[in-house]
């Protein structure tokens, strides 16, 4: 865990994946109170359309200029 609310892994292979799983399931078996919080602080957080499509119009834009 990286002190928020998420289980980083570096790389992009199926070993780093999976290590980051197994953090996070032994996190949610050990410590279950931290897990609820984390569980909060996540669904806190705006991931909604309104929020997110601006950002993906700004990289398509910004592709279609370079084309």
């Amino acid at each position: 865990m990286n002190g928020k609310a998420c289980f980083v892994f570096e790389g992009i292979n199926e070993g780093s994946f999976n290590w980051a799983l197994e953090r996070a399931f032994r996190h949610y078996k050990e410590r279950k109170d931290e897990w609820e919080g984390m569980v909060r602080k996540v669904m806190e957080i705006d991931n909604s359309w309104n929020k997110t499509a601006g950002k993906y119009i700004d990289v398509y834009n910004s592709i279609r200029v370079r084309c």
